[in-house]
């Protein structure tokens, strides 16, 4: 499709709902647990944000975005996408998969992940209020 046609982005929001379908349906694929919910996947516009257990799933997401590139001609950017090893695996030293690799945090969707609870609480909050409190009308 040409840039700018008005139906461009309509068919993109399908054609992404369908790898979002795909990523939710995939078995291999596990999410992570938060409270009592896996998540596996948050979109926002063009922002896919995947949430992957262990390796296997990585290799199946992989595996699952190759082929949605073969079908859609669109492809992830490596040099934009960026991933942590976080929980017990946090202390792990390689960095497989081609991608960015944070020593600190990662920042998705507005949100800073980590594996240091008090640099998430202060990225995430402390930041945010301080940018409040130099809002003259804010107190």
């Amino acid at each position: 499709m040409r840039q700018g046609c008005p139906l461009c982005g309509l068919l993109f929001v399908l054609v992404i709902e369908l790898l979002a379908l795909a990523i939710e349906n995939d078995l291999l694929i596990q999410g992570i647990c938060v409270g009592k919910e896996e998540i596996k996947l948050t979109q926002y516009a063009d922002h896919t944000t995947v949430f992957v257990k262990n390796t296997t799933g990585m290799e199946a997401l992989l595996r699952l975005l190759e082929k949605f590139e073969k079908c859609s001609g669109l492809e992830i950017n490596t040099h934009k996408s960026e991933t942590l090893w976080l929980g017990s695996w946090k202390e792990r030293l390689d960095k497989p998969f081609g991608f960015k690799w944070p020593t600190d945090s990662l920042y998705a969707l507005g949100i800073h992940f980590s594996n240091g609870a008090n640099l998430v609480h202060k990225l995430n909050f402390h930041g945010k209020l301080e940018k409040l409190e130099k809002i003259p009308s804010w107190r």
